[in-house]
This record gives C-alpha cells, structure tokens and sequence, in this order.
C-alpha cells in the first residue's frame, strides 16, 4: 500500500486549505492582511458568546411558552400565546441582530483603523 504524500492539500486538511486559500489572497492585492490577528480572533469570540447567550435565552422562552401551551385548556388563550411567542420571537432576532452587526462593524472600523459610525 503505498503511502500518501504529506505536502499535498486535501479536503481532509481544512487548515491547510484555509491557510493556502488566505496566503493566495496576496498576490491579489489584499495585502498580508495584518488586521487579521488577535482583534480578529476577540472579536469572534465576543460575538460567539453573544450569540451563545441570545441561543440560551431564546430556549428559556421556548421552554416556558411550551409549559404554556401544556396548562392551557382554551383555544383562544393558546392562540394568544402562540402569537406572543412569535411577535417576542421576531422582536428579540431582529434586535438580536442588529446588535451583532454594530459589533461587527464597529470591531472592522477599529481593526482597519477607522471610525464606526
């Protein structure tokens, strides 16, 4: 059985492949995109805790709308808290969402050296 070659890149490297596809973006005039560094990787991981905390605060709603809809016994209340689930729902991903796209453009802002808006 003969053995793979270890300087080839294949989908079973996904570091590799991500790491040849940025140095390839040199040549193409992105620079060595030196703002890429530690802010790049605080910045993702304060956005993953926010949206880790929104997730968990958006079971805790589930969990208690579906402990709702359990004790409830009429079909005009059911659909009142059907509709308030969903008219929460709505309200919490967009601002949710929002608030992740300030971050994100105030973190490239700084990053690039530039002023958020």
């Amino acid at each position: 059985m003969a053995d793979k070659p270890k300087s080839k890149v294949t989908s079973d490297d996904p570091t590799a492949a991500f790491m040849k596809a940025m140095a390839s973006f040199q040549p193409q005039g992105f620079g060595s995109n030196p703002w890429m560094g530690t802010e790049m990787l605080e910045t993702m991981g304060e956005i993953g805790s926010e949206l880790f905390q929104f997730l968990a605060d958006r079971i805790k709603e589930d969990v208690k709308t579906q402990q709702e809809i359990l004790s409830c016994k009429e079909p005009a209340k059911l659909q009142e808290i059907q509709t308030g689930f969903m008219k929460k729902a709505i309200e919490q991903y967009t601002a949710e969402t929002g608030k992740i796209v300030k971050m994100s453009n105030e973190r490239i802002a700084a990053m690039m050296g530039g002023k958020s808006e």
